[in-house]
C-alpha cells in the first residue's frame, strides 16, 4: 500500500470514529493531515491494530453508552406500552319526575318518527262516524198549539215596610195574564182569535197586593166571561194575602163555557172588591168561523 492511500484511509477512519464514537462531553480530536505522524504498518499487523479499533463485542457484553460497565437489561428504557382505551359503562339515565300541578309534556310526533314506525301489515282502524241525534218525537196534541209557549209567571217579591203603622186603604190589582192550554198541558200565549169548534181552555192569573202601610181587609175577586155583552161564566174567589204581602190567584175557564158557532167577541174580566185600585182588569179575544 502506498503512503498516499494509507494516509487517506487513516483520515477516513478517523472521521468515522469522530462522528460516531465520540462522546458528547469530550471534544473531538483534530485530524492530522495526510502523512503527518503516521508510521508504516508492521509485518503481521492488521488494520484494526494500526487504527486501534477494539474487536466487536456481542450484545450481552456491549458497553454502556458512557463507556463504563456493560449496561444491564434494567438500564434499558422500554417504550411505553400501548394499551387499548378503557371504556366505562354509561350511567343509567335517571327518570324525570313531572313537577306537581303540571302535566307531563308529551313528545312531539314528527314525520320522521311516523315514517320510521314499523309497519304492522294491518289496515288502520276506521273510526265510526258520530251518531246523529234522533229527531224529537212528535207531540201528541190538539189544534191549540198555534202560538208560542208562554214565559213562566213572575216571582212574588216581598212588599217593603212590613213593620210600618197600617191604616185602612185600597188593595192593588195587577195585570190580568190569560193563556191557553194545548193538548199537552203547555201554557201558550192567548191568541187574538180562535177558530170555532177549536176553542181551548183558558187559564188566567192575577196578582193582588196589600201595599205597605195599608191595614188588612177582607176582599173578594170576581171573574166574569162575557160573549158580546152576555155573561156566560163567572166565579168568585176570596182574597187571602200571604206573608210577602201579595197573592197570585188563578182561574181556569173551560172552553165549552164560551164556545160559539158564530163570530163573537169574548171578554175575560176580573173585579176586586172596594177599596181597590184599579178595580177591574180584562183580556179579550174573538171566535171566528171558517165560513
Amino acid at each position: 500500500m502506498s503512503r498516499v492511500r494509507w494516509a487517506w484511509f487513516v483520515s477516513a477512519v478517523g472521521v468515522v470514529m469522530a462522528s460516531g464514537g465520540a462522546r458528547a462531553d469530550v471534544p473531538p480530536t483534530p485530524l492530522k493531515s495526510a502523512g503527518e505522524g503516521t508510521k508504516p504498518p508492521k509485518k503481521g499487523e492488521s488494520l484494526d491494530d494500526m487504527v486501534g479499533v477494539a474487536p466487536e463485542r456481542d450484545e450481552k457484553s456491549a458497553a454502556s453508552p458512557d463507556g463504563g460497565s456493560p449496561a444491564s437489561p434494567s438500564d434499558k428504557v422500554a417504550p411505553p406500552p400501548t394499551s387499548a382505551p378503557v371504556t366505562r359503562p354509561a350511567a343509567p339515565a335517571k327518570p324525570v319526575k313531572p313537577s306537581p300541578g303540571k302535566p307531563a309534556a308529551k313528545p312531539d310526533i314528527t314525520l320522521d318518527a311516523i315514517d320510521s314506525a314499523p309497519a304492522t301489515g294491518k289496515p288502520a282502524p276506521v273510526k265510526p262516524a258520530p251518531a246523529r241525534p234522533a229527531p224529537p218525537p212528535e207531540r201528541v196534541t190538539d189544534d191549540n198549539d198555534v202560538t208560542e209557549a208562554a214565559p213562566p209567571p213572575p216571582v212574588l217579591r216581598q212588599v217593603p215596610g212590613a213593620n210600618l203603622a197600617r191604616r185602612p186603604g185600597p188593595y192593588d190589582l195587577g195585570e190580568l195574564d190569560c193563556r191557553v192550554l194545548d193538548g199537552a198541558g203547555v201554557e201558550r200565549l192567548l191568541p187574538k182569535k180562535m177558530v170555532s169548534s177549536e176553542e181551548a181552555d183558558v187559564l188566567c192569573r192575577v196578582i193582588v197586593t196589600q201595599p205597605q202601610g195599608v191595614a188588612a181587609a177582607q176582599h173578594t175577586l170576581t171573574l166574569s166571561v162575557l160573549a158580546a155583552d152576555k155573561v156566560v161564566y163567572s166565579q168568585v174567589r176570596p182574597v187571602r194575602i200571604g206573608s210577602v204581602g201579595r197573592r197570585a190567584i188563578v182561574f181556569v175557564v173551560p172552553a165549552d163555557r164560551f164556545a160559539s158557532d158564530d163570530n163573537v167577541r169574548i171578554t175575560v174580566r176580573v173585579e176586586l172588591s172596594a177599596p181597590a185600585r184599579p178595580a177591574v182588569r180584562d183580556a179579550k179575544f174573538s171566535i171566528e168561523t171558517l165560513d
